[in-house]
């Protein structure tokens, strides 16, 4: 390689170093961290979601024009609504450790979500709750066609 090669070799790598260490000015601002978990969250640091879904689930949010398969992990919001076939299985996760479980031709809804309280509701079919971990001040109330219970 001669010297002149060389030169410019050794020129261009500088500009590239340079260039390289130039742009991290231009790069954007790190996003900010996500904020801690506080008293304003619903029902714990957890917001409702779809866990578990298994065989014929399907889901409907206001708006929509049909019905559509579920799928895992769907944050619900207040009006949502959640169908299970005969064979078909289904986990919301409201709270780190609580859980709510249909099965069997069942209609689940989620009626109202506030920091301290989540108002599900269920039209027809087969519920089983989970409530080991929900937060004391805390309130979970299912609604029936005939009751409410808190």
């Amino acid at each position: 390689m001669t010297t002149t090669a060389r030169r410019i070799t050794a020129s261009l790598l500088g500009l590239i170093l340079f260039l390289g260490a130039s742009s991290g000015a231009w790069a954007a601002a790190p996003p900010p961290a996500p904020a801690s978990p506080t008293a304003e969250a619903p029902i714990g640091s957890t917001p409702p979601r779809l866990s578990y879904v298994d065989g014929e689930v399907s889901f409907w949010r206001p708006g929509a024009s049909d019905w559509a398969p579920a799928q895992v992990n769907t944050a619900l919001a207040p009006g949502d609504e959640t169908y299970t076939g005969n064979r078909g299985n289904l986990e919301i996760q409201i709270g780190a450790r609580a859980f709510v479980r249909a099965w069997g031709d069942t209609q689940l809804g989620l009626v109202n979500q506030e920091p301290d309280f989540l108002q599900l509701k269920i039209a027809a079919g087969h519920l089983s709750l989970d409530l080991r971990g929900v937060e004391p001040g805390r309130t979970v109330e299912i609604d029936t066609p005939m009751a409410a219970r808190r």
